[in-house]
C-alpha cells in the first residue's frame, strides 16, 4: 500500500480501519513490540511507553524538589557550597554509571564480579562524600 493510498483510505474510513493498518505494519515492520501466546489474541506491548511516562514524572518531581532546595539555599553561602559539592557528586555518579552502562551494553567480555565490587566501592565512596559535604556544614 502506497502512502497516498494510506493517506486517502484514512480519511474516507473510520479509525478502525487506522489501528488495523497500524497492527498489519508493526507486524510486518516491528513484530518484537507484539506480545501474544501461541496462537492468541496479538496486544501491543507498551513497556517503554509506561516507562518513559514514569521516568519523566520522576524526573519532574526532582526537578521540584532540587528547585525548592536551590531556592532555600539562596543566600547561605555554606549551605550553597554543600549543594555544589552534592551536585558534583552527583554528576560525577552520573557518568560513571552512565560509562557501566555503555560497558553492559557493548562489551560482550565483562567481567560482571568485578563490575559488583567496582559497583560497591564506588556507591560506598559516593555516600561518604555525600556525608562529608552534610557533615561540614
Amino acid at each position: 500500500m502506497s502512502y497516498d493510498d494510506f493517506i486517502n483510505m484514512t480519511m474516507s474510513n473510520s479509525t478502525t480501519y487506522l489501528s488495523e493498518w497500524l497492527i498489519d505494519y508493526t507486524n510486518t515492520q516491528q513484530p518484537e513490540r507484539y506480545l501474544a501466546a501461541a496462537g492468541g489474541e496479538l496486544k501491543l506491548d507498551y513497556t517503554v511507553l509506561g516507562m518513559a511516562v514514569v521516568t519523566m514524572g520522576f524526573l519532574l518531581i526532582v526537578a521540584v524538589i532540587r528547585h525548592q532546595i536551590d531556592h532555600l539555599a539562596r543566600g547561605n553561602d555554606i549551605f550553597q557550597t554543600v549543594l555544589e559539592a552534592c551536585y558534583h557528586e552527583l554528576s560525577t555518579l552520573g557518568i560513571v554509571e552512565a560509562t557501566v552502562f555503555l560497558l553492559h551494553k557493548y562489551y560482550k567480555n565483562l567481567d560482571l564480579e568485578t563490575e559488583r565490587v567496582f559497583a560497591e566501592v564506588h556507591f560506598t565512596l559516593f555516600f561518604v562524600v555525600i556525608f562529608n559535604a552534610i557533615m561540614s556544614i
